[in-house]
């Protein structure tokens, strides 16, 4: 009996024959369960893990343009959102790249006696394409699921959010959670395939990602993941000078919307930086500054959560309960 267990914690059982399995003495034995992507349709096809609704947010979901490097946090609009928390709340990405954030308030009701923890999460929702939010509980910080369009994305952000990416490599080979079929259809979801991509990173396969961080890089000039997936492998591939000049487009492009992207690009900035005084030449104050503002809010990263999560000073919250209406 195989059981196989999903990222929210349900099991499929599989019966099999183990001889059957055999692949001779001395190899390892593989064992392809034949229930296993019914049951993957299956399980993303239902509906969401129980939200817990025993909470309020007093901050309306919605759009916020949001770049540290710019100084910049406005309110874009609600018009792309639909549905209002505690209940889960779908977003349709902008078409003009602009705000990848929404502003998270958390109280328990009836009202705690402290203020509610004010929270800035950004939204996997690419160009025109959908993504939905729910609140799975109400803890310090919450715990949030995301659920795509494309159902690979969803169960690969499971398994990435969990720490388990090894496992989801491993599976790799199954459809319904392939992070190459991702990748491949990057144009269409740029945000899932920049999940494919960083799944891909994680365990090196550099030949597999061929051209497409490029790709991914050129195409979507408001990704922030973009710039980090590309200098990256840019960095692994040996071309430092290439890679630095990338990175360099952080400044534009704001913070990752995968919390994963914070560790590679500190990695990258404070390698390149220790490396010599004129590491990026006449842009090194410029890649200083960048590392100065990434540090200072990778500090307030929720890295449980796969989506970056921010805390926000009390600054912070100040500014957005002055520019988010109120729900």
């Amino acid at each position: 009996m195989a059981v196989v267990r999903l990222p929210f914690g349900e099991t499929v059982f599989e019966e099999f024959d183990l001889a059957s399995a055999d692949a001779g003495a001395g190899k390892p034995k593989e064992i392809l369960l034949s229930t296993l992507p019914g049951a993957l349709r299956s399980h993303l096809a239902g509906p969401p893990p129980q939200q817990i609704v025993d909470w309020t947010s007093d901050l309306k979901p919605g759009w916020i343009g949001f770049n540290p490097f710019k100084n910049r946090l406005c309110w874009l609009d609600n018009g792309q959102t639909a549905g209002s928390f505690p209940k889960a709340v779908t977003f349709t990405g902008r078409d003009d790249g602009l705000g990848q954030f929404f502003a998270l308030s958390v109280r328990r009701r009836p009202a705690d006696a402290a203020p509610p923890r004010c929270y800035l999460v950004a939204v996997p929702a690419s160009p025109y394409r959908k993504v939905q939010v729910h609140v799975v509980a109400r803890s310090e910080p919450p715990s949030l699921t995301f659920r795509f369009e494309r159902h690979t994305a969803t169960m690969l952000l499971e398994y990435v959010k969990q720490g388990a990416v090894g496992s989801a490599s491993r599976l790799c080979r199954v459809d319904e959670i392939s992070a190459i079929e991702l990748v491949d259809h990057k144009a269409e979801d740029p945000l899932a395939g920049a999940l494919g991509l960083y799944v891909l990173l994680s365990w090196n396969a550099l030949d597999q990602i061929g051209p497409r961080s490029e790709k991914m890089f050129e195409y979507n000039p408001w990704s922030a993941d973009g710039v980090i997936i590309f200098a990256e492998h840019l960095a692994r591939a040996g071309e430092h000078t290439r890679a630095r000049e990338v990175l360099l487009d952080l400044e534009q492009r704001g913070l990752p919307v995968f919390s994963a992207g914070f560790r590679i690009a500190l990695g990258l900035l404070d390698r390149y930086l220790r490396a010599g005084d004129d590491a990026f030449g006449p842009a090194t104050g410029q890649a200083e500054r960048l590392l100065d503002v990434l540090e200072d809010w990778a500090r307030r990263v929720v890295f449980a959560e796969a989506i970056t999560m921010l805390r926000v000073d009390p600054a912070t919250e100040q500014r957005l309960r002055a520019i988010v209406p109120h729900g």
